[in-house]
Parts: C-alpha cells; sequence; structure tokens
C-alpha cells in the first residue's frame, strides 16, 4: 500500500515458511488522497483545498491491493438532474444550480480488492468557511452524495464541525451503500413547506357573575286623610207653581144688527137675541182652576 492508504486494527501473526503472516482482525482501511493543483484550479476558490479521509471496514485485502482518488467539480448530467432523498431524515432536495451546489467530487477507484471486501465507510470531507455559510444562509442543505458503480445513489446529511477556517462534514455510508465510489459534496434545495394554518383557539367567554338582586324598596304607602263628607243640602221645596187664575172666556158682545122696521110693529129686535145667545155659551163653559173641573149647573161633581 502507498502513503496515501493505511490499515489499521487490531492482528494476530503467525509464523509461516520463509516469514510471518499478519492477519487483521476487524481491520479498517484509511484512505486519505491528496488533491493535485490543476484539480484545486477547477475548484471555487471559497470552497479551499479539499481534505478527505475514508475509513472503510474491511474483511481481506492483500498486500498488492492499491487505491487511487481524482478530484472534480461536476457531476454527470442525469445526477446532477436528480431528485436526492436525504437518508434517515425523509427530506428529498435537489441541485438548483450545479455549478454552485456542487464543492468537489471525489472519485475512488481500487485495484485488487474485491467489493465483497469493502463494508461501511465513514467519510470525512472538508469545505471552505464563506462556501458553506453563504449556501447555509441562503436556505439549503449540506449533503454527501454518493454514486454506486452500478448507478444507485445514495445521499446523507452530514456532522459538519466549524473549525478554524474550514467546516468538516462526516458521514457513515453502510450496508449496500457501503465500500468506495464517486463522491461529492453539495447543498441541496429542499421544496418550500407550507406554512400550517393554525387554528384559532377560541377565546372563553366569561360568564359574568349574576348581582344579587337587592331586596325590593318598600314604597311609602300614605294614609288617605279622611274627607268630610258635606251633610246633605237640606231639601228646598220646590215651589209649587202659581195657581192659575181662571181666565174668564171674554165675553163676545155682538152689535145688534139694527132691524130696519119700525119698533113700534111690536116684534123683539133680532140682537136681542143674539146678546142672550152669547150669555147662555158663557154660563155653560167649563172652567179649570187648580185641578177643579166646575161643571154645568144641574150636574153632580
Amino acid at each position: 500500500l502507498d502513503d496515501e492508504t493505511s490499515i489499521t486494527g487490531p492482528v494476530t501473526v503467525s509464523g509461516r515458511q520463509g516469514g510471518i503472516a499478519v492477519n487483521f482482525d476487524d481491520a479498517t482501511l484509511q484512505f486519505h488522497p491528496q488533491v493535485e493543483q490543476e484539480e484545486q484550479d477547477l475548484l471555487d476558490s471559497s470552497v479551499g483545498t479539499p481534505d478527505v479521509m475514508f475509513n472503510v471496514d474491511v474483511g481481506a485485502i492483500q498486500s498488492s491491493s492499491s487505491v487511487s482518488a481524482s478530484f472534480s467539480n461536476d457531476l454527470p448530467d442525469e445526477i446532477a438532474g436528480s431528485v436526492f432523498a436525504i437518508g434517515g431524515t425523509g427530506d428529498a432536495g435537489s441541485l438548483a444550480d450545479p455549478d454552485a451546489d456542487i464543492a468537489y467530487v471525489v472519485s475512488v477507484t481500487t485495484s485488487g480488492i474485491g467489493d465483497d471486501d469493502l463494508q461501511d465507510n465513514t467519510v470525512s470531507m472538508t469545505v471552505g468557511k464563506d462556501w458553506y455559510e453563504g449556501r447555509i444562509v441562503a436556505g439549503k442543505v449540506i449533503a454527501i452524495i454518493k454514486i454506486a458503480d452500478d448507478g444507485q445513489v445514495f445521499t446523507e446529511e452530514p456532522a459538519c464541525v466549524e473549525m478554524a477556517d474550514h467546516y468538516l462534514c462526516t458521514a457513515t455510508f453502510g450496508g449496500e451503500a457501503g465500500g468506495f465510489s464517486q463522491f461529492a459534496l453539495v447543498t441541496l434545495t429542499l421544496p418550500a413547506t407550507p406554512m400550517p394554518t393554525s387554528t384559532p383557539t377560541p377565546t372563553p367567554t366569561a360568564t359574568p357573575t349574576p348581582l344579587p338582586t337587592p331586596p325590593p324598596t318598600a314604597t311609602p304607602t300614605s294614609t288617605p286623610i279622611p274627607t268630610a263628607t258635606p251633610p246633605p243640602a237640606a231639601a228646598t221645596d220646590t215651589p209649587e207653581p202659581p195657581a192659575e187664575t181662571p181666565t174668564t172666556p171674554p165675553t163676545t158682545v155682538v152689535t145688534p144688527t139694527p132691524v130696519v122696521g119700525d119698533p113700534g110693529d111690536g116684534g123683539i129686535p133680532n140682537w136681542v137675541f143674539a146678546l142672550a145667545g152669547a150669555l147662555a155659551v158663557g154660563a155653560l163653559g167649563v172652567l179649570v182652576v187648580r185641578g177643579v173641573t166646575l161643571l154645568r149647573p144641574g150636574r153632580n161633581a
């Protein structure tokens, strides 16, 4: 192995013909690739100088095995346009602007090491503060993407620690995502999440405490002052109407018509008979005085 690769872990040493045998138990392959200057020139200045470390669990490795890596700043178009599901979070995001969202890509190749020999891989990648903070402020999410040799894509959200002039971001790819392949440090844009609609909590209505009803105020009853009833006025005798004074019908005076003739003829003048008749009528008239009927003479009352 070269100066970029090392094996760590407990070992068992045994002798064999012509030398000794060293067997690693739970060995870890550490790979620390160095970026070349021409590769550095491809990266944005805010990224800084990449410092990458792989710690891969291995089952077996030959002394003739080798590991190498190269750096770039882009991904294949079919990968760059994908939606990346961030493992363990349920979130998914995309590279809204690949030129700005890809910090760098590390492509690892091996020789003399089978895929079955490589297991969980813990990856640590650094990036400059300006690049990191400028994207976090924009609401983006830091992620490490692994593109397997068979085209599968795995995405993890790393834990990032602030250092003196950069951030160190670390994530573990386990199970079928383990081993070596292509890795990219990127920022993803998540879809906007609608703000939940808050349900207003009804304000309890205070129930007014009924005021005690004051006892009714007695209304003073004035004692009626007896009114003296004036004694009835003495009956006043209604004066009787004045007695009617019997009116004697006027006596009709009949002026005798002189009879042309000689009084010496021995006859009675006509005016004598007229006067006698008038007197007889007056004598037979009925006079009413104060309710008394006067009858003609000769009748019983």
